[in-house]
C-alpha cells in the first residue's frame, strides 16, 4: 500500500481527501446532484423509459453521481438487475449494441443486429418476470454529437417494452454539445422525457464539498479559512473537479509554510499556479493543459513545495 503524503499526514488526513477519479462512495450531494438522482430514480422508479443527463462543463461529477445510482439501484431492486455502463461510447453502430448485450450478460452476442436485440429482448424479459430492473447508460454522450446514425441506434433499445411497458431505462448523459444533437432528433428527444441539466456548485455547495471531502478523509477540523474558500469558489467557477484539484495544491501550499489553516494567499497561489497565467481570471483549457503537463513531469516531493 502506498504511503500517504506528508502534507495529507500534516493535516490530519487519513487517506487523499481531493482524488479527482469518480467516486460514488465519496460524491457531495449539492442540491443539484440531489436533484439529478431523485429525478433519475423517478425515471427507473416510474418506468418512463429514457432520462438525459447534461452537465455545464467537464467535472462537474456527472459519472460519480450515475455510480451513486447504480449503487441505488441494486441496493433497492436486488444485485440481480443489470446494469450496462459505457464510458467512452465511441463505437460503431453493431459495436455498441453488442457490448450492451455483453455487459448485461449475454455470452456471445454476436454481429447480428436483429439477433442481438432478440437476445436482449429475451434477456431484460426475464429480469423484469423477476421484479429486477435493467439500467443501461451511456456515458461522455457528447462523443456522440455527431454521429446521428449511433444516437438512432441507441433510440432502438427502447423498443424494446413489453405489454406496453418499458423493459430497460436508458439513461444518456453528457455535456453541452450531446444536448443539441438530441433536440436536432425528434423522435430520441421525446423518448428522453426525464431531463436534467447539472450546473456548477454555489458558493455554499463549494464549501460544502471541501468540508464534506476533508470528512470522508479523516480531518475533522475547518481546515479552509473563510477568505481561501472564496477565493477557490471564484477561481474555479464552482467546476468541483477544479475546486478540487485547486484545494489539493492549497493543502500542498499550507503545509510548506506550517500554517494551522489554509489562507487566503494558499488559495490565491494556487489559484494562480492552477491557471498558469499569473493570476488572470480562470479557464478550464489552462487547468487541463496543467493536469498535461504534471503527467508529463515526476511529481515533486511535497516537502519542498514553496
Amino acid at each position: 500500500m502506498q504511503a500517504l503524503p506528508e502534507y495529507l499526514r500534516y493535516w490530519a488526513c487519513s487517506k487523499t481527501p481531493f482524488d479527482l477519479t469518480p467516486d460514488a462512495d465519496r460524491l457531495y450531494l449539492s442540491r443539484g446532484h440531489q436533484e439529478a438522482l431523485l429525478r433519475l430514480r423517478y425515471a427507473i422508479l416510474a418506468n418512463k423509459g429514457g432520462a438525459l443527463l447534461i452537465s455545464e462543463n467537464a467535472g462537474d461529477g456527472k459519472t460519480s453521481l450515475l455510480k451513486r445510482l447504480i449503487q441505488e439501484v441494486r441496493l433497492e431492486f436486488g444485485e440481480g438487475s443489470q446494469v450496462a455502463f459505457l464510458e467512452y461510447p465511441d463505437l460503431s453502430r453493431t459495436q455498441m449494441l453488442a457490448e450492451i448485450a455483453a455487459q448485461l450478460g449475454i455470452p456471445k452476442p454476436g454481429r447480428d443486429r436483429g439477433a442481438i436485440l432478440a437476445a436482449l429482448r429475451k434477456q431484460l424479459t426475464a429480469v423484469a418476470a423477476r421484479g429486477e430492473r435493467t439500467l443501461v447508460i451511456v456515458d461522455e454522450g457528447q462523443m456522440l454529437a455527431g454521429r446521428p446514425a449511433l444516437l438512432d441506434e441507441l433510440r432502438a433499445l427502447l423498443n424494446l417494452t413489453v405489454e406496453g411497458q418499458f423493459l430497460l431505462t436508458f439513461i444518456l448523459s453528457g455535456q453541452a454539445p450531446l444536448e443539441a444533437a438530441v433536440r436536432a432528433k425528434p423522435e430520441l428527444w421525446q423518448r428522453l422525457p426525464v431531463r436534467y441539466h447539472l450546473k456548477n456548485l454555489s458558493y455554499a455547495d463549494s464549501r460544502g464539498l471541501l468540508k464534506h471531502r476533508m470528512r470522508m478523509a479523516g480531518c475533522e477540523r475547518e481546515v479552509f479559512e473563510d477568505a481561501a474558500v472564496g477565493r477557490l469558489f471564484e477561481a474555479s467557477q464552482g467546476c468541483p473537479r477544479v475546486l478540487c484539484a485547486m484545494a489539493d495544491l492549497s493543502l500542498v501550499l499550507g503545509f510548506s509554510q506550517r500554517l494551522k489553516q489554509v489562507d487566503l494567499g494558499c488559495a490565491k497561489q494556487a489559484a494562480s499556479d492552477m491557471e498558469g497565467q499569473g493570476g488572470e481570471s480562470f479557464h478550464y483549457f489552462h487547468f487541463v493543459k496543467a493536469l498535461e503537463r504534471k503527467a508529463e513531469t515526476p511529481a515533486p516531493d511535497p516537502s519542498e513545495a514553496l
